[in-house]
């Protein structure tokens, strides 16, 4: 995919040239610096997309005042990113339900509404019928958040077909070679 003798620092330059966009699952690990977002956006043609995972202290904290405090400082930095920045999105843990909606709603109040975001439900209790639940619709459609739709080996409910805005992600996940990834690829590109 790269040149020969592409050094790391180059990878990207060289990436934005073959696709449109990118997860940036990085970003689920760490805030990355100011410094280090400019450097995203230089490096790319005008038409390049960021999709940034949100910080895991927002979405994964169970202290209200860590995860609110990493949700802000998230925003603040990946909006940097400017008309680059395609849709962040906010993976919730496979361990918050339902019983715990307002987690999810104190994250996306204090979600800055001119930044794009989807949210993936990961607890199988917020999947029904193949849709996604009526108080997860709900909970959406208020803060004006998108969702995304996960298509991975094992779990199709996650695979659901709900549409709160006109944001949506599809994250294709491999696993491992699963006979059924490349099947699953191929069917979301056609």
């Amino acid at each position: 995919m790269y040149p020969a003798g592409t050094v790391p620092r180059d990878f990207l330059h060289h990436y934005a040239r073959q696709f449109q966009t990118i997860e940036l699952n990085s970003t689920f690990y760490g805030i990355p610096t100011a410094s280090v977002v400019d450097g995203w956006r230089r490096k790319v043609p005008d038409t390049f997309v960021f999709c940034p995972k949100v910080f895991r202290d927002a979405s994964h904290d169970d202290s209200p005042v860590v995860a609110l405090k990493a949700m802000r400082a998230f925003a603040e930095v990946i909006s940097r990113l400017g008309p680059r920045l395609g849709g962040c999105f906010l993976q919730l843990p496979p361990e918050l339900g339902p019983l715990q909606r307002v987690r999810l709603v104190d994250l996306l109040d204090v979600w800055p509404t001119e930044l794009p975001i989807a949210v993936e439900f990961r607890h199988p209790d917020w999947f029904s019928g193949g849709q996604l639940i009526d108080s997860a619709v709900a909970t959406l459609q208020a803060a004006g958040a998108g969702v995304v739709i996960t298509d991975v080996a094992g779990r199709r409910d996650v695979c659901h077909s709900t549409l709160t805005t006109e944001l949506v992600m599809i994250r294709c996940v491999g696993n491992n070679l699963h006979p059924t990834d490349r099947l699953r690829a191929t069917w979301w590109a056609q």
